[in-house]
């Protein structure tokens, strides 16, 4: 009964709700951190190793404050979770790894790393009944890499069926994710033009994926992960 009330009291404060109090508090400043977490997924994929490490440390830097405030005591969306401190050392010895892997130079090692903090807040949220933007653009991105890995290089007909598949569940993620806008995407322009760019991007793959032609399915899915990346980087 707990995990439905806080689920429905998440829903209310990640659509922009304006409630104060231990919830909010926590999860604005886990929001905030986040993105400087975004920011070192991003520039890790890029290469850039000095954006790379400013990134990170403001990702540690931040992450020791959310600590500080709450590990002894979690806000009441966390109050049974069995593993709150567990999960914070771990958010933080992994941020600390890929910190390392970038000042060694190994910056597709250090990528590779972050990828298990977005598992480890997204399970954390799992497990209590929250569901925040970041959390369903992450679960487009595992389908999204899904569909990327697909061989369509000998058109058959398995294939093609996997990556319709894959198409109509990108288009309903998609569209579950843009309907639940975070609170600083709302009345926000830039919000607006990144998110019709990565909306119009699905429908592109999905009208490819209905013509079965793997010379219009492999250009539209190229585009996915661009767009993707803007909207993520800026918002998710």
């Amino acid at each position: 009964m707990r995990k439905v009330l806080m689920g429905g009291l998440a829903l209310l404060l990640m659509s922009g709700s304006a409630f104060a109090g231990p919830f909010a508090d926590f999860e604005g400043s886990l929001r905030v951190a986040y993105g400087n977490y975004r920011a070192a997924l991003f520039m890790t994929n890029m290469g850039k190793a000095g954006e790379a490490e400013k990134a990170l440390t403001d990702f540690a830097g931040r992450w020791a404050t959310i600590e500080s405030a709450w590990a002894a005591t979690p806000p009441p969306q966390y109050a049974d979770e069995l593993s709150w401190k567990a999960t914070l050392e771990q958010v933080k010895a992994t941020a600390q790894a890929a910190a390392d892997e970038v000042k060694s130079g190994d910056l597709a090692k250090a990528h590779s790393t972050l990828e298990a903090i977005r598992d480890q807040i997204g399970d954390l949220h799992t497990r209590n009944g929250i569901m925040t933007f970041s959390d369903r653009m992450n679960a487009y991105h595992e389908v999204m890499e899904e569909a990327l890995g697909l061989d369509l290089s000998k058109g058959d007909a398995a294939n093609l069926d996997l990556v319709h598949e894959k198409a109509a569940v990108l288009d309903h993620l998609a569209r579950a994710a843009l309907a639940h806008p975070p609170a600083d995407g709302r009345g926000n322009g830039e919000f607006d033009t990144l998110s019709a760019a990565f909306a119009a991007s699905v429908a592109n793959l999905l009208d490819a994926v209905r013509s079965r032609d793997p010379a219009k399915i492999k250009p539209a899915l190229g585009k996915l992960k661009p767009l993707y990346s803007k909207l993520f980087l800026k918002f998710g």
